[in-house]
């Protein structure tokens, strides 16, 4: 068998080498040896979902068992570059989510109740609810700020309507303090529906003004959410209101107006009002207001995110370098065409991170094949299934592992005295995973705490050698030995130790 020699002089140990190595023998017999039984992690049920770290449109609802289970939060809008404002009135206080508007003033009550997206709605029920919004620098209702295409949206839930409320509106003016033009953008209450106006906003070449209104429903539904939209493209002066994606009124803001090739498009006056003021006089509720510098093709009125959520689980620790990930098991439950993915993927350190495409997926409760590590990560993608308007739900996520079997000690080992030393050799371990040696040494039988080797204290790292000679040692003093192999990680030691051999250095030895 071949062998790797070298004559040890120094070393330098590492002491959580030293301190494993001591500790797993302390382990070893109070467990009665060796062995990797197969060990679980639980995520969901009495965890409920703690060691999840990211939630993308997803949230949590009573579930199996009286346990959490995960779902997908309800559809809301999310900022795009074209995005001049959103409020998702989800939370207090509110806050554009697309950061142009400062909202001030108002109430700000939620009801968590009557919503149509995401988890709450605007409640409206009191003049104190009204709310201004300032636009920041930069903003589409900038002082003189020229508009090409834009879209008007939000949810409307109708309590009690009274002629002279609005859902938005906008006051400016233009000109000298007595000779001014007023500028208004509504959507108002009028005869029990709504409708959208706009006064001096479009602008004549000529400079005469404009006025342009379009109604919304015949009626509005009381107690009934419905999606509006007011929408304008710039191209062919189009400008209409649809109820649930339905038009329910349009015009050209031309001169004809009609399709003509002539189109007005909107300019914000020079001296703004107090800002865009939401909810004045009216008993309701508004869920989810956007307004894009875009003409908006589609309007999306999903009841779930239709591109689906995502969690991300923080890195869960396997208890040992190089332990074997076994199988990944999911509870849930995916109706119709909905769906749940489930993947991992596993570090050796918690520091280190993987490339964002090395997510492995998994087919839960099927075995898996040379998976191992010691830092697992796991992310699940739950997608609804858009047509039927139903989300999956995720109960638990199940980890099966095996704790990293540490190596088998080295076997024949013998002693050979010299002068002053000892040459140790042992057979070379034919497992894949050995990084190397470590000898104990010592003047007692089973207790190696030898000090006086040149090598340094025990126990000696030797490598990947398989015969050493320990020199430093006294002449005519018993030493006994045993051999330890470590794995490549730096935290897998064998808990077992070569079988002990003795040896006494002398100036003659035989």
């Amino acid at each position: 068998m071949r062998k790797r020699t070298v004559v040890i002089q120094s070393s330098r140990i590492p002491a959580r080498v030293v301190a494993l190595g001591l500790a797993l023998m302390l382990q070893a017999a109070a467990a009665g040896g060796p062995g990797a039984a197969e060990r679980t992690i639980v995520l969901g049920a009495d965890d409920q979902w703690r060691t999840v770290s990211v939630e993308e449109r997803t949230r949590l609802q009573p579930g199996r068992r009286g346990h959490l289970d995960l779902t997908l939060d309800r559809f809301r809008y999310e900022p795009e570059p074209t995005t001049e404002l959103l409020l998702h009135f989800d939370t207090t206080p509110l806050r554009d989510a697309a950061g142009r508007y400062d909202v001030v003033g108002g109430a700000q009550e939620l009801t968590v109740t009557a919503h149509r997206t995401g988890s709450g709605a605007l409640l409206v029920d009191s003049p104190e609810d009204r709310i201004v919004l300032r636009p920041g620098p930069g903003s589409a209702f900038s002082p003189g700020r020229e508009w090409a295409d834009f879209t008007y949206e939000f949810f409307f839930y109708p309590v009690a309507l009274s002629d002279g409320g609005s859902i938005l509106r906008w006051h400016a003016r233009e000109g000298a303090a007595h000779d001014f033009r007023v500028q208004e953008v509504s959507i108002e209450i009028v005869g029990g529906t709504t409708r959208a106006r706009f006064e001096n906003f479009f602008v004549r070449p000529d400079g005469e003004p404009v006025s342009v209104a379009l109604d919304g429903p015949r009626r509005l539904i009381p107690r009934t959410w419905a999606h509006h939209m007011i929408r304008f493209n710039g191209r062919t002066g189009l400008i209409e209101y649809l109820v649930d994606g339905i038009p329910s009124d349009l015009t050209h803001v031309s001169q004809s107006g009609r399709q003509d090739g002539t189109v007005y498009y909107p300019r914000i006056a020079s001296q703004p009002g107090e800002g865009l003021v939401l909810a004045d006089g009216f008993t309701g509720s508004i869920d989810e207001l956007r307004i894009e510098s875009r003409f908006v093709e589609d309007p999306l009125e999903y009841d779930y995110p239709p591109r689906g959520g995502m969690l991300l689980t923080d890195y869960l620790d396997l208890g040992s370098s190089g332990a074997r990930l076994t199988r990944v098991d999911a509870l849930y439950d995916a109706p119709q065409l909905s769906d749940v993915f489930v993947s991992y993927r596993l570090a050796e350190r918690r520091g280190d991170h993987p490339a964002p495409d090395d997510w492995v997926p998994v087919v839960p409760g099927e075995r898996i094949f040379d998976a191992r590590g010691r830092f697992l990560q796991l992310r699940a993608e739950l997608y609804p299934d858009t047509r039927a308007g139903v989300a999956p739900r995720l109960s638990e996520i199940i980890v099966s592992y095996e704790p990293a079997d540490p190596p088998l000690p080295p076997t024949g080992l013998r002693a050979v005295p010299r002068d002053g030393a000892v040459e140790l050799e042992w057979a070379e371990s034919l497992e894949p995973d050995i990084a190397g040696y470590l000898v104990y040494y010592g003047d007692q039988s089973g207790r190696y705490f030898g000090t006086d080797a040149s090598p340094g204290p025990s126990p000696v790292d030797v490598g990947r050698a398989t015969a050493v000679t320990i020199g430093g040692l006294q002449n005519g003093t018993l030493y006994f030995f045993a051999v330890q192999a470590y794995g490549r990680f730096d935290d897998q030691a064998s808990v077992e130790l070569s079988r002990e051999v003795a040896a006494r250095p002398a100036k003659v030895y035989r």
